[in-house]
């Protein structure tokens, strides 16, 4: 019931203040920061509580997002996108002159990452919190080593999970993509703004995943060797 709630917060703070903001005028990139330090809060406190546990987690979700929405920023501006990706965007041109068209890019990455991310952070802060309780002589770093242990034999299905997701919102792009196949060569097919957004956001939020475990290990060995 509690995850329910949290879910509801979430969507209604999107829904209310992050798209509100975004036609206003608001930087999306700023918005969807504070939308992923409002959902790591809300969901983590109602899962756990604000007990160290909750607050590694915070830590640890937040630096996996912040960097897939710096990766991501760093990449749009490098890579010269426009932020049109699909047809859509550029019939209603005209409605979008108020929005920061390039910026929303990274919004979806950093949104898109959030709960891969924070259920990476959340995993691995319960697991050496129970490694902790069992063990209260542990070194920190010792507990840091057992973080990674963890996190390596998670990173590799959320990955996948994060992947086929977008693989999954994208499907009727890849299918006409494939039967178009040969028509266009690989380098002209890449050239598409549709299809480097969609790599682009797998790249970012499995580049969060991968950053949370080390920064959610490394909080949780020196917070829990101090108890």
């Amino acid at each position: 019931m509690k995850k329910f709630a949290a879910l509801l917060l979430v969507v209604a703070f999107i829904y209310k203040v992050f798209i509100p903001g975004i036609i206003v005028g608001y930087s999306p990139i700023l918005l969807s920061v504070i939308t992923a330090l409002f959902a790591s809060i809300v969901t983590i406190y109602l899962m756990t509580g604000f007990n160290s546990k909750g607050i590694i987690a915070i830590l640890g979700a937040i630096g996996g997002v912040l960097m897939a929405g710096v990766l991501s920023f760093i990449f749009v501006n490098s890579m010269r996108l426009t932020g049109y990706v699909t047809t859509e965007a550029l019939n209603y041109a005209s409605m979008l002159q108020n929005i920061k068209i390039k910026e929303v890019i990274s919004a979806g990455v950093i949104l898109g990452s959030m709960g891969a991310v924070m259920d990476v952070a959340m995993s691995i802060s319960s697991a050496l919190n129970e490694i902790k309780e069992k063990n209260q002589t542990i070194h920190g770093k010792e507990l840091f080593l057992s973080g990674m242990r963890i996190g390596s034999d998670i990173i590799g299905t959320m990955i996948n999970t994060l992947i086929l997701a977008y693989i999954g919102s994208s499907l009727m792009t890849t299918i006409f993509i494939y039967l178009q196949k040969s028509q266009y060569p690989l380098i002209r097919i890449l050239n598409f703004e549709s299809i480097v957004v969609e790599i682009l956001r797998a790249f970012c939020g499995s580049i969060g995943i991968l950053v949370a475990v080390p920064i959610t290990a490394y909080v949780a060995s020196k917070i829990y060797s101090k108890k």
